[in-house]
């Protein structure tokens, strides 16, 4: 059997030849092993590009944070819609706010470009696989600050790309879900909330938020932008025309557009109607018109704390959308009814939101005989 051929990489006997030319400058060097090689390879070609670039370009880029230095490269991206723009900031937003500090907080957005380390990526990766994050969004948010990194070695300004590492240790697959809450686990969650309603110096709105969430599969960022104009409720359909994030990098916070660039109506049930009814008006005139006048970040610090207090750390915001999901299919038993409820446009990815249990399935098979004539 012949071994696989690897661009500039030869196989010479039990060892690896590789080889590199860059504007006419060659080097070789012989390995073990194949992937010995590949990395050197790497390392070299970076090298003989940085011979071959003006020094000063090298200093200007490697002075930049990683925050500076994605907002600058915004520029150089492909990015043809409206929705894919706002996914592309709602992203860079979330990665330069994650914490990578071992001892102190460190958000890595605020780190020098030339000061990174395969080790903050490395940190990077395990904080967002410890919060739940799917293997998939973590892939994509290390995709993309590759590329960032590969723009800076081909323009010379840095040798060696930091984020590989952290992409090749990614795990193969997300594990099994089991971040969905039981019905215990259920009661003592909403439990903590009116508790936390009661107290006057926290969120009232916590436990109202929580549990639209869970009849509606609304996003968080979808669920504090909406206006009670958006409710209409002789028809019981909801209006999804914008979202509530996190502030840019100026401050400024995002209030336009939704995920994938489009508005959509979703269905009200006759409890996420009930729900909304129940909802306390806020005080400051200002708020009125919001149906849950609070913060992103007010709204995730409670819930961090309401989740503490009920033992189910495990538990993410997001993963409400999944319940939800699931609690649609169970009653609706048709995956393009779920669509509607969720807004998902591709099936593919709204099969990774249900979770249907066989008892689920074994009420709907019992529905539908029963709905049969004798």
């Amino acid at each position: 059997m012949t071994k696989r051929k690897h661009p500039g990489i030869q196989p010479r006997g039990n060892a690896w030849r590789a080889e590199v030319c860059v504007n006419g400058h060659r080097d070789s060097a012989t390995f073990n092993t194949l992937a010995e090689a590949k990395s050197w390879r790497e390392h070299r070609t970076a090298e003989l590009k940085l011979l071959n670039r003006p020094p000063q370009r090298s200093g200007e880029q490697a002075k930049l944070t990683l925050r500076e230095l994605l907002e600058q490269q915004k520029d150089e991206l492909d990015i043809r819609t409206r929705g894919s723009a706002l996914a592309h900031d709602a992203r860079v937003r979330k990665i330069v706010s994650i914490d990578v500090g071992q001892q102190s907080p460190r958000p890595i957005g605020d780190i020098v470009v030339k000061q990174l380390t395969d080790r903050d990526f490395l940190n990077y990766k395990k904080a967002r696989l410890n919060d739940g994050v799917a293997r998939s969004t973590v892939k994509r948010e290390l995709n993309l600050l590759r590329a960032a990194f590969n723009r800076l070695i081909e323009a010379g300004a840095i040798l060696h790309n930091p984020v590989r590492s952290a992409i090749k240790s990614l795990p193969k697959k997300d594990p099994e879900v089991g971040n969905l809450l039981g019905v215990s686990e259920r009661e003592r969650f909403i439990e903590q909330c009116e508790v936390n309603a009661s107290n006057p110096r926290r969120n009232p709105w916590l436990s109202h938020a929580f549990a639209f969430s869970a009849a509606t599969a609304l996003r968080k960022a979808e669920l504090l932008a909406l206006e009670w104009t958006d409710v209409d409720f002789e028809n019981a359909v909801l209006r999804v025309q914008r979202v509530d994030d996190l502030p840019d990098s100026k401050g400024k916070r995002t209030t336009r557009g939704t995920k994938n660039g489009e508005e959509r109506e979703t269905p009200l049930s006759a409890e996420a109607l009930e729900i909304l009814r129940s909802v306390p008006r806020a005080v400051d005139p200002a708020l009125r018109h919001k149906v849950f006048p609070i913060t992103y970040e007010a709204l995730k610090s409670a819930f961090r704390r309401v989740r503490e207090k009920a033992g189910t750390r495990h538990f993410r915001w997001h993963d409400l959308r999944h319940m939800a999901a699931t609690d649609a299919l169970a009653r609706l038993g048709n995956i393009a009814h779920v669509a509607v409820v969720t807004g998902h446009r591709d099936w593919e990815s709204l099969k990774r939101y249900t979770h249907p249990t066989a008892k689920d399935v074994a009420k709907l098979l019992g529905a539908r005989l029963a709905e049969q004539p004798s």
